[in-house]
């Protein structure tokens, strides 16, 4: 753990801060250079522009991912239903040739996987990349998507929920 100067700012508790911020979870997918499909689990996605469409999501350089969604040139965005917490832990914990062993997918117009299951998909294009800390964010401009009506999966405080129906 890196030193912040400042007991107070601690990466751990800061990440406990973090937690307490409900987000929705995703799994960000693309088509490596030789071919397979990759992904990765992430809950840092907001949209940025509606002239012309961005979003973007943040990529740990650490993930097995991090290289083939910036060679590929290309992403999908996967949005998860409240049902979908085990994709989303096959995504964030399981070994690369495992997380789209049991899944049915098909391939986006940039080629990216389409998790058959989303409730929703975004198809992006790399539109631009800035490294921040241990993290790349990505900006994608969106090339297509698709939502059905459904309940989101929701991370909070450390585990998956949902939203409270009214």
């Amino acid at each position: 753990m890196k030193d912040t100067g400042n007991p107070a700012l601690d990466p751990l508790r800061f990440r406990t801060v973090m937690g307490s911020f409900p987000t929705g979870v995703a799994v960000v997918t693309a088509k490596g250079l030789d071919g397979a499909p990759v992904g990765l689990t992430v809950n840092s996605l907001t949209s940025v522009s509606l002239e012309p469409l961005l979003l973007l999501v943040c990529i740990d350089h650490g993930s097995a991912s991090h290289r083939a969604i910036l060679e590929s040139g290309a992403f999908a965005v996967n949005l998860l239903g409240e049902d979908d917490s085990r994709i989303s832990d096959t995504f964030a914990r399981g070994e690369r040739a495992e997380r789209f062993a049991e899944l049915e997918w098909d391939e986006a117009k940039t080629g990216s996987p389409i998790l058959a299951d989303a409730l929703g998909w975004i198809d992006c294009r790399v539109h631009q990349t800035h490294v921040a800390g241990d993290h790349t964010i990505v900006v994608g401009r969106v090339e297509g998507f698709a939502v059905v009506e459904a309940w989101p999966l929701v991370y909070h405080l450390g585990r998956y929920t949902g939203l409270a129906r009214s």
